[in-house]
């Protein structure tokens, strides 16, 4: 392997999804739940559905919110031990890391700083020139076809996918895993995952160090 793409939601932070985050901190999850509904239907487009959500964010917070406050949200999110160490021991195995999230662009850029991580691809927030929040966004790793976006990177960094390896923890990441040379799933449960994502991944890790040694030989 030349470059690991780490999911980042649920693998790299203690929250299974940065949207979600924010729908439950501005209390809007009930109507967020039937943007996606709607989405999985085939009702909205991702664009749709990114646009429904932020507008929900804005109405929540009165009409305008500040780029300011969604940073403050997320920068109360904690960056654990073991991504710490197992980012570095990618690192020290001279691997190009880079991140890989159906997530939102503030909470992965704040995540790739942390970690010195150079290479990052999100869906992105729209804001004015005050700094406010605009519906809408720009997909660049759309829910469904995550497998895309990962092509993308992979041609950007100058790897080919065959070389990439990919761990991810959801069933939204079973495109990438697919697309990627050495796919691991992350699952921390203690039930079995679902035999959709076993079946599609090499690998199945309890930790992420344990998935970081499965890919550098311990």
């Amino acid at each position: 392997m030349e470059a690991v793409f780490l999911d980042v939601d649920g693998v790299l932070i203690p929250i299974d999804n940065s949207w979600a985050y924010i729908h439950r901190r501005l209390g809007v999850e009930g109507e967020a739940q039937n943007h996606l509904k709607q989405y999985l239907e085939g009702k909205i487009s991702y664009e749709e559905w990114m646009k429904l959500d932020t507008a929900l964010w804005i109405r929540a917070a009165g009409g305008r919110l500040h780029r300011s406050v969604l940073e403050k949200l997320y920068g109360e999110v904690a960056i654990p031990e073991e991504t710490l160490r197992s980012t570095a021991k990618l690192r020290e195995a001279g691997l190009k890391i880079a991140l890989l999230s159906g997530g939102v662009d503030l909470m992965v850029s704040r995540v790739a700083r942390i970690l010195g991580i150079r290479w990052w691809k999100a869906n992105r927030l729209i804001f004015s020139e005050e700094g406010f929040l605009q519906p809408g966004g720009i997909a660049e790793v759309e829910a469904l076809s995550k497998d895309k976006a990962l092509l993308k990177l992979a041609e950007e960094i100058g790897v080919k996918p065959a070389y990439v390896a990919y761990i991810g923890d959801s069933h939204w990441d079973l495109p990438a895993f697919r697309a990627a040379g050495l796919s691991i799933l992350l699952w921390r449960q203690e039930n079995p995952p679902p035999k959709n994502l076993r079946s599609s991944v090499n690998h199945v890790a309890r930790s992420l160090l344990e998935a970081v040694e499965i890919i550098t030989g311990g």
